[in-house]
């Protein structure tokens, strides 16, 4: 899925995204609740769980050594697992009030732009523009858990979604889990409707995105970039949504689809 959005469009959906998120997460009852994703986590540790990813994508632009915990208030909800902080008067807004300074404080812009790529992680570098479409990525995602969580609705804007999968495709390799991708091994071609095509091999454990031809899927799936950005996160089975048309999919292994997309572990818990 090649092309990038502009991070000033990619900024202004995530403030859009992250008020509708605390707009959802400030809902009566909700601070308390425990998402499916990460297992056990409550609303406001994925808000703080979110924030931390904010400042980590966004560190290479505000010190020299590119090193979070110097942000200062933006960061917000201190180090270590957010999961280690029990339930305390006054959390939900703690967490609302970091998340807010996070994306408020993302640069945006010719200079992000145009940026070369940065160290993420393991030995994968990636562009920070690509580093923010994955975090708005993450941001629609996680929203869909709190409102599940809170039997709420979540609508995501398609524009949204589709500039999550082009941009952040790019963050993908990072996310691979050895153990549950151990012994994958097949070539996958995703087709978010109306977007440029995005091609993945996996190789015991590894994903290349964007292979060299010659290329030829072993499955292909095409799906609404709402839906196709769900099913890449294990939100949602294929195979309801194959009934209706909403997804398609075809190929020589479409068991291949399904395990596509338990391949990844969630970037809130690195």
């Amino acid at each position: 899925m090649s092309g990038r959005t502009a991070s000033s469009t990619t900024v202004a959906a995530l403030r859009t995204t992250g008020n509708q998120l605390i707009e959802l997460a400030r809902r009566p009852g909700m601070a308390g609740r425990r998402v499916a994703d990460p297992p056990g986590w409550t609303v406001p540790q994925v808000l703080a769980g979110l924030t931390q990813l904010i400042t980590r994508h966004a560190a290479p632009f505000d010190d020299a050594d590119g090193d979070p915990a110097t942000r200062g208030p933006e960061a917000g909800t201190g180090a270590g697992d957010p999961r280690a902080r029990g339930p305390a008067a006054g959390e939900l807004e703690r967490a609302v009030a970091a998340l807010r300074r996070a994306v408020g404080s993302l640069p945006s812009g010719p200079g992000v732009d145009g940026a070369g790529p940065v160290p993420y992680l393991g030995a994968l570098e990636v562009p920070p523009a690509d580093l923010y479409a994955a975090v708005l990525g993450e941001m629609l995602v996680h929203g869909y858990d709190i409102a599940l969580a809170g039997h709420r609705g979540w609508p995501i804007d398609p524009d949204a979604a589709a500039a999550a999968l082009r941009g952040g495709n790019a963050a993908r390799p990072a996310w691979v889990d050895p153990a549950r991708a151990c012994g994958l091994i097949g070539r996958v071609e995703l087709r978010a409707r109306d977007q440029p095509h995005c091609r993945w091999q996996f190789d015991e454990g590894r994903l290349e995105v964007a292979p060299a031809e010659p290329w030829r899927p072993d499955v292909v799936i095409s799906a609404p970039a709402a839906e196709l950005l769900l099913f890449l996160h294990d939100r949602m089975s294929p195979w309801p949504a194959l009934a209706t048309g909403r997804v398609r999919m075809w190929g020589r292994r479409p068991g291949l689809a399904a395990r596509t997309a338990t391949a990844f572990r969630c970037p809130l818990t690195y």
